[in-house]
């Protein structure tokens, strides 16, 4: 069976059968409408029998003015048990009403009919209800009214707000207890009570009380002015002193002294004037306070004073990653005397990023004077220039900062080898370059190794053979040498080299065959000429005469760009299955050699 889309809606589903021999098989079709071409299959090969039992799927009819009758024809009726009953009769096209019943109060009723509203404003007793026009109109007329009220009265409204103070000493009547204003016995007392710092408003009569009544009428009179009220007095003249100013005439005084003038200054007095009150710029006063902070007898009893301090730093060219890194401040005095500073100097690394890794470190006081400071540069510390800057206090409060530039450096290596000859077990000789590729000589410590499989490292302890050495390399050098190895019996190794350089490392292997007894000889081929392969190779040596020399070079000339086998297997030095100037040019380094 499938539905209208043309989609398999039953898939060979068996039937029921019934008692009779009826069979029958029940399906409810989806809300699809239209044709479902079905086939009823019964029997099998020769008496297979198929019947059409197509069908359609369509909606019944109905009638609504039908639905409409027999609601009010049913005898059980009302109008609260039958859902949307109340919507439904409003949208019968035939609807009458015989009986109002509680018609009204389901109007009202919110869960009958929420959305109701009133289309007319008149009422059955008489008048109208108010409208939004009515309600506007009134608000608009009211609005209107109280601005024609202001516009009428805004003469008066503001004469309200321009009274000033004059107006009110004006007034005629006008009284402090009486009249339009009345003020009771405390608010006279509050006027009397308001402080003096609360009269501050410019211009106002309590702020010129409160500035200038300042002390007692009968306390002022001309026998009780002092000096201090003189020099006061901003408009002062001297009108019968006959010097022009008043310090030549004090000066020109020949029997002045500071006990016996005509003033109230005593020498006693002068030396008791607070420093805290000599603030002075420029004034002897002011420099005397500033500058006499301390006794002089704590001061360093030099002769020299003035010549003052040196600090002396040394100067670090460059150290190598994984090294330590070594510095040394002196403090020399005014007479080049190793002095101790006052606080032990502190010292801060920038690297070459100039990112802080030490932060005021103390420096170790080595003797007097004498500081040092130790520092392990990281194996992966960034390389280029790093800053050394020591801040030394020599004396409280003086410091001397002293800096010094140096460069980080590495020194990788770079690792060959050449070639694995002899090839014969046991004794296996490998023969290795390694150049030092950094700017600083440097000790490298190296291992090598023979092993089975590709990925065992040298010293996993699954090696037919380990050692390790060291060699001292200088910067852009070559070290060329042969490393030999036991192999016990033949077979396919890897011969291995790793060359450390502080946590970083160089690695270079090569795979070989190792045989026993002597090699047999190669193929035919080659270039002619040249003399046969010794029993192992062992680099340029071609005719096992322990010597590189021009033999070799004569052989190697017979084979130049033949292509493999070749005769003499020697030839092909770095093993790439050619003979040409990569071949030559480890002849040429390995020439006059045993």
């Amino acid at each position: 069976m499938r539905d209208p889309n043309g989609d398999v809606a039953v898939n060979e589903v068996t039937m029921s059968e019934r008692p009779d021999g009826w069979h029958y098989h029940t399906f409810v079709p989806a809300s699809i409408t239209g044709i479902w071409p079905s086939i009823m299959s019964c029997g099998s090969g020769p008496s297979l029998v198929r019947a059409d039992k197509t069908f359609e799927v369509g909606l019944s009819e109905v009638d609504s003015d039908g639905i409409a009758d027999a609601v009010w024809n049913a005898t059980t009726r009302s109008l609260t048990t039958f859902g949307s009953l109340v919507s439904d009769i409003w949208n019968a096209g035939t609807r009458t009403l015989t009986g109002i019943g509680s018609l009204a109060a389901d109007f009202w009723n919110d869960g009958f009919a929420p959305t109701r509203r009133l289309t007319d404003s008149t009422l059955t007793g008489g008048g109208t209800l108010a409208t939004q026009a009515t309600v506007q109109s009134i608000a608009d007329a009211a609005e209107s009214s109280i601005i024609d009220e202001v516009l009428e009265n805004r003469t008066l409204i503001n004469a309200l707000n321009d009274i000033s103070a004059a107006d009110v000493w004006a007034h005629g009547t006008r009284s402090i207890n009486s009249g339009t204003v009345d003020l009771s016995s405390a608010s006279q007392q509050e006027i009397w009570d308001i402080a003096v710092a609360d009269l501050s408003t410019n211009g106002s009569v309590g702020k010129l009380l409160a500035d200038n009544l300042d002390a007692q009428v009968s306390s002022r009179g001309i026998s009780n002015l002092t000096a201090a009220d003189v020099w006061s007095a901003a408009t002062r003249t001297l009108t019968d002193y006959s010097a022009t100013t008043v310090a030549t005439a004090v000066w020109a005084d020949a029997s002045r002294t500071l006990t016996n003038y005509g003033n109230d200054i005593t020498a006693q007095q002068v030396w008791d004037v607070l420093t805290t009150s000599l603030t002075t710029v420029g004034s002897i006063g002011e420099q005397v306070a500033t500058n006499l902070d301390t006794t002089i007898s704590s001061r360093a009893s030099l002769v020299s004073q003035q010549a003052g301090w040196t600090v002396w730093m040394s100067d670090v060219d460059r150290q190598m990653a994984t090294k330590v890194y070594r510095t040394k401040v002196v403090v020399l005095n005014s007479e080049s005397e190793p002095t101790a500073s006052f606080t032990v100097p502190t010292i801060s690394l920038y690297d070459a990023e100039r990112n802080l890794v030490v932060t005021d470190a103390n420096m170790t006081s080595i003797a007097t004077g004498v500081y040092e400071y130790t520092y392990t540069v990281p194996g992966v510390a960034a390389q280029g220039l790093w800053e050394s800057i020591v801040e030394t206090e020599v004396e409280a409060g003086k410091v001397i900062t002293t800096n010094d530039y140096w460069e980080v450096t590495s020194s990788p290596a770079q690792v060959l080898i050449n070639e694995v000859s002899p090839l014969t077990v046991p004794n296996i000789s490998a023969n290795v370059t390694i150049t030092n590729e950094g700017l600083t000589g440097y000790e490298y410590q190296y291992e090598w190794c023979v092993v089975a499989d590709s990925g065992n490292p040298c010293g996993g302890g699954d090696d037919i053979y380990h050692a390790t050495a060291a060699k001292f390399i200088n910067p852009g050098e070559d070290f060329n040498t042969n490393l030999s190895a036991t192999v016990p019996t033949a077979g396919n190794y890897i011969f291995k080299l790793v060359v450390y350089f502080g946590l970083e490392n160089s690695k270079a292997s090569r795979t070989f065959t190792a045989v026993g007894g002597s090699t047999p000889p190669g193929g035919g081929g080659g270039g002619g000429g040249g003399g046969p392969a010794p029993t192992a190779c062992n680099g340029a040596d071609f005719n096992g005469d322990n010597f590189v020399n021009s033999v070799d070079f004569s052989i190697l000339l017979a084979f130049w760009r033949t292509t493999p086998p070749f005769r003499n297997n020697c030839v092909d030095i770095n093993k790439d299955n050619q003979v040409d100037s990569i071949d030559f040019s480890i002849l040429l380094f390995q020439w006059g050699r045993r």
